[in-house]
């Protein structure tokens, strides 16, 4: 009897870890963003002197000078699609963050997925990119390392995933 009710409180707690560890959908866009005009706004709350933040009812964007990440508010559900994700580009036009083409928007938004990134890699350096996330897990084999894996391209721009390699577990 008692083992049966080890086991099952075992069995519980497994579920409970694992449903820890799950992370809403975020999806990052790197790409170097103008804050003095977020800031004078004043839509967006100073998080600190080089980040900001917009809540709205399904998700939140964190702003630097380096880019932007859209955080899903809740772990159910997707808050965002390729649809919203370009409303999100033109909003952060509007506000003057950045100068980008209609189609440089239609071509990141092409490339949304969850739990990606998408960043500006040029053509002639995507091979080298491509190396030295193999270099990287290679070496992930032996030390903590992460690295970008591309996924897709279009033109000058990708969606890669970020990794950490099996050696990081112990470190977190």
């Amino acid at each position: 009897m008692n083992k049966k009710m080890i086991i099952g409180l075992l069995i519980v707690l497994s579920f409970t870890l694992v449903e820890a560890r799950v992370q809403p959908d975020v999806i990052q866009f790197h790409y170097p963003i103008q804050l003095d005009p977020l800031k004078e706004s004043g839509e967006f709350v100073r998080l600190s002197s080089k980040e900001l933040e917009k809540v709205y009812d399904d998700y939140s964007i964190g702003l630097n000078e380096n880019g932007m990440i859209i955080t899903c508010n809740s772990v159910d559900e997707e808050c965002i699609d390729k649809e919203k994700f370009r409303k999100v580009l033109e909003e952060m036009e509007d506000y003057d963050a950045y100068d980008l083409s209609k189609d440089q928007k239609d071509t990141i938004s092409s490339l949304y997925q969850p739990n990606l990134i998408v960043k500006e890699i040029p053509k002639k350096k995507l091979i080298g990119v491509k190396i030295k996330a193999r270099l990287f897990q290679f070496i992930g084999q032996l030390f903590c390392t992460h690295y970008e894996v591309v996924h897709e391209c279009v033109d000058d721009w990708c969606s890669v995933k970020e990794y950490m390699s099996e050696e990081c577990a112990g470190l977190e």
